[in-house]
């Protein structure tokens, strides 16, 4: 008879990357293919092809898995309750803690791909890495350039938060900045750009987008907002009016980024 996973990939409802996945993790370690640790890797599978680097167990816990409509079908797989859940996937084989090599990692209440744990584990340490490193600042001039690229409003009280982002951003070696259409983010960018040739005015600069369409957009919104903020036109003039792909950037040739940790760009900001 065959199990509830291939039944549901037969269906269309489970991609035939996630059973056969889900297949290899059975009979590696002499589990059932309907076992509920099989199924969670199908499960981490068929969200990982989603975009998803893990699986939130609490968001799919006591509910039906890949489609609810299979149930008409007699091929519904319901998730365990959390606690339950949890407490069948943790003395599994197949499944490891935080930091182990295993094909898939537990940090409850996430379930991962093994190897989408540890990219996300680097990711975290580079990151923490940056921030524990502050860039050298003038003070002085990080705030004259600051007041003079956002005047405050005689009437208003609110803070100015676009002023705020433009400060961490230039106080820290990494920064994230985010908020919907039409909120300023390329303005504020610009000014960030601004301030930092203003600390040093030699900074190398490179300028990325994940695609050619995102690039351009953003390079034009770029060199029409440069000409407009109160800086010296020295400093506008460095502000760069070339931008890449990310890929590009990275020289990605199909097969891997021929830049790296050990050929890091030469670049001071990106």
């Amino acid at each position: 008879m065959a199990s509830r996973l291939r039944a549901l990939m037969n269906d269309g409802r489970l991609t035939p990357l996630s059973y056969f996945f889900a297949r290899f993790i059975a009979a590696e370690y002499g589990l059932d293919e309907d076992s509920v640790a099989v199924v969670s890797a199908a499960l981490v599978s068929e969200q990982n092809q989603q975009g998803d680097t893990c699986v939130d167990l609490r968001r799919f816990a006591a509910k039906p898995l890949f489609d609810a409509d299979s149930a008409a079908r007699g091929h519904s797989i319901e998730a365990p309750e959390y606690g339950v859940w949890i407490s069948l996937l943790e003395p599994e084989p197949c499944i490891g803690e935080a930091g182990e090599f295993a094909p898939l990692i537990l940090e409850a209440p996430r379930l991962y791909l093994g190897r989408f744990w540890h990219y996300e584990d680097r990711v975290r340490e580079l990151i923490l890495a940056r921030l524990s490193n502050e860039p050298n600042i003038d003070a002085a001039r990080l705030k004259e350039g600051l007041d003079r690229l956002f005047p405050a409003p005689s009437e208003s009280t609110e803070p100015d938060w676009q002023k705020a982002a433009c400060a961490l951003a230039v106080c820290r070696r990494l920064a994230i900045l985010s908020g919907g259409p039409g909120t300023g983010k390329t303005t504020t960018l610009v000014k960030v750009l601004a301030l930092l040739l203003e600390q040093h005015p030699g900074l190398r600069i490179g300028l990325a987008a994940p695609t050619g369409k995102a690039a351009a957009r953003m390079l034009e919104s770029i060199r029409e907002r440069k000409q407009h903020i109160p800086a010296d036109p020295s400093i506008r003039a460095r502000i760069p009016d070339q931008a890449s792909t990310l890929h590009r950037l990275l020289e990605y040739d199909g097969y891997r980024f021929r830049v790296d940790r050990r050929h890091p760009l030469v670049l001071d900001c990106l």
